[in-house]
C-alpha cells in the first residue's frame, strides 16, 4: 500500500509500481491526502489559481496508472461517499470504459501537483527525502 496522488508520486512512479509490475504485485493506493488537495492552492504557472480537483478526479488520477488495482477512500459520511464515487460508477456504465481522464484533465492534474516541495510542507508526508526521486 502506498500514497499516490497528484503532489506525491515520484517514488511510487520511479520505484514500486515499476517493480510492482515487473513481478506482477497488486498495488493499494491513499489517493487524496487528508482532502488537502481539494482547497484553493496557488499554482505558479503564470500566477493562475486552479480549480482544485475533485475527490473523484484524485481517484481517476490513481486508477489512471496502470500498476494501481485499489484506491483506498475514506469519507466523513455516505453523501461524500456517494459524491465521490457516484461519478465513477456512472463511467463504466455509460462506457464500460477503464480510461478514467482525458488527456487534458491527466495534464491538468499533473500541472496542480507539481510541485511537490510547496505541497510537502505541512508534516503530511513523513518521508521528505521522497521528494529527490
Amino acid at each position: 500500500m502506498l500514497r499516490y496522488y497528484i503532489c506525491h508520486k515520484k517514488a511510487a512512479e520511479s520505484v514500486s509500481f515499476r517493480n510492482a509490475l515487473n513481478n506482477d504485485i497488486p498495488i493499494i493506493v491513499t489517493t487524496t491526502r487528508w482532502n488537502r488537495l481539494q482547497t484553493k492552492h496557488l499554482v505558479d504557472f503564470d500566477t493562475e489559481t486552479m480549480t482544485p480537483p475533485t475527490t473523484t478526479d484524485c481517484i481517476k488520477f490513481a486508477l489512471q496508472h496502470p500498476a494501481v488495482n485499489i484506491v483506498l477512500h475514506s469519507s466523513r459520511d455516505e453523501d461524500e461517499l456517494d459524491e465521490a464515487l457516484q461519478p465513477l460508477i456512472e463511467r463504466c456504465l455509460d462506457s464500460g470504459s477503464m480510461n478514467w481522464l482525458s488527456h487534458e484533465k491527466y495534464e491538468e492534474l499533473l500541472r496542480y501537483g507539481s510541485d511537490e516541495v510547496k505541497w510537502n510542507t505541512d508534516s503530511f508526508d513523513e518521508h521528505p527525502e521522497e521528494l529527490q526521486w
